[in-house]
């Protein structure tokens, strides 16, 4: 079979350029297409040219520019439903936080609804990913983390409505999570195209609408603990609220980071490991003590891996200052809570001063994802202890 080099290549690449495809997947697969047929022809005794200019007679104007425009529209139609129960899901939120909050009946019924829009969400995009990419791999992974996902916060609902069985769901959810993270964080860190996979494929997809979920999730949980604070209501919906933004943003940060070449930094593959299991123990021991170290630990392990990802040089003073400024803040709260710093120091810690310091924070880093999620985990849990 006759072999392409790089001019070759390179020639192939600028034509698909020049045809407007730009939607990646369709992109590799055409590539791959034309290096096949290429390489038949020349198997056959054709130059390169007289190879290509038999292809090229063969493909009608505007083909791939007009393939391309049909399989995004085949993909959005395929997702919409996805995109519908997100919507949805929201709406039954928002209200489920208004009725919880007036005492009107039926907030435990629109939130559980909200949960099975979630979990609908998750699955419907899911399953769209793998009819539209079946040759992809990693079908099992995606599989483990979404259900553990989806228990987790079902857990979450159930432990709020009081109802029995959270700690058994919450149980079984924690477990597939631990199966599953820390084995994709070092497969996708030791795995050079880690793109080939449907798992990074649809995540790569579908982060822009994740972050702005959880951003207005944040919005509405700090408004509603913003408000139990002015007007002297019980904490119990903003919570919950938080919860949710602090795991959204938690799994989101650990799959930030697959999407980074980590072939050569085995310590930082092992920082994102440890970060990860000293996430897991601050949310399920009993003892204070150990899931204010292990909680420490997890802010101080991302905001590292934070500073480490920065490529902004321009940002990277800022960051290192914000940085800096969060862990003080976090080591002194933990030595508060420790007692090693007196009780009464807390007010000095918990103001609205400093929330507004980080939801600039947030605001300056909008357009970096890793430090999003970053900001997001500190706000979330700054805004539980807040006063």
């Amino acid at each position: 079979m006759g072999q392409l080099n790089k001019k070759h290549l390179s020639k192939i690449e600028n034509y698909l350029d020049r045809q407007g495809l730009s939607f990646q997947p369709l992109r590799d697969e055409m590539m791959d297409h034309l290096i096949e047929d290429l390489e038949n022809h020349m198997a056959q005794g054709n130059s390169f040219d007289e190879a290509w200019h038999l292809i090229m007679g063969k493909i009608p104007d505007n083909h791939f520019i007009t393939l391309q425009k049909e399989t995004v529209e085949i993909i959005n139609k395929r997702f919409n439903l996805s995109r519908g129960f997100t919507y949805v899901s929201l709406i039954l939120l928002f209200t489920a936080a208004i009725f919880k909050q007036l005492h009107f009946p039926f907030s435990g019924i629109l939130l559980l609804t909200s949960f099975g829009a979630i979990a609908a969400s998750l699955i419907t995009g899911t399953l769209s990913g793998f009819l539209l990419h079946k040759e992809k791999e990693g079908k099992w992974m995606i599989l483990g983390v979404i259900s553990g996902a989806i228990l987790f916060l079902i857990s979450y609902g159930f432990q709020i409505l009081k109802l029995p069985g959270f700690e058994e769901l919450r149980l079984i959810s924690i477990i597939l999570l631990i199966l599953f993270f820390p084995g994709l964080t070092i497969y996708f860190g030791a795995k050079k195209r880690s793109e080939e996979n449907i798992l990074i494929y649809l995540h790569k997809k579908h982060s822009p609408g994740i972050e702005r979920y959880l951003v207005f999730l944040l919005f509405v949980a700090t408004t509603l603990r913003i408000a139990s604070i002015a007007f002297n209501f019980l904490p119990d919906i903003s919570h919950f609220f938080l919860v949710l933004v602090i795991f959204g943003a938690y799994l989101q940060y650990f799959a930030l980071n697959w999407h980074y070449p980590n072939n050569k930094n085995w310590w930082l593959l092992a920082g994102l490991v440890a970060g990860f299991l000293c996430f897991i123990v601050a949310s399920v021991v009993s003892s204070m003590e150990v899931r204010v170290i292990f909680a420490l630990l997890f802010f101080l392990i991302t905001g590292l891996i934070v500073l480490k990802r920065s490529n902004e040089i321009s940002h990277k003073i800022a960051l290192i200052s914000l940085v800096t400024f969060i862990s003080t803040v976090l080591i002194t709260w933990r030595l508060t809570g420790l007692h090693f710093i007196d009780p009464s120091f807390y007010p000095t810690i918990f103001n609205i001063p400093i929330l507004v310091v980080l939801l600039s924070g947030l605001i300056f880093f909008r357009k970096q994802s890793l430090v999003k999620m970053y900001m997001l985990l500190v706000i979330t849990q700054y805004c539980f202890f807040l006063m």
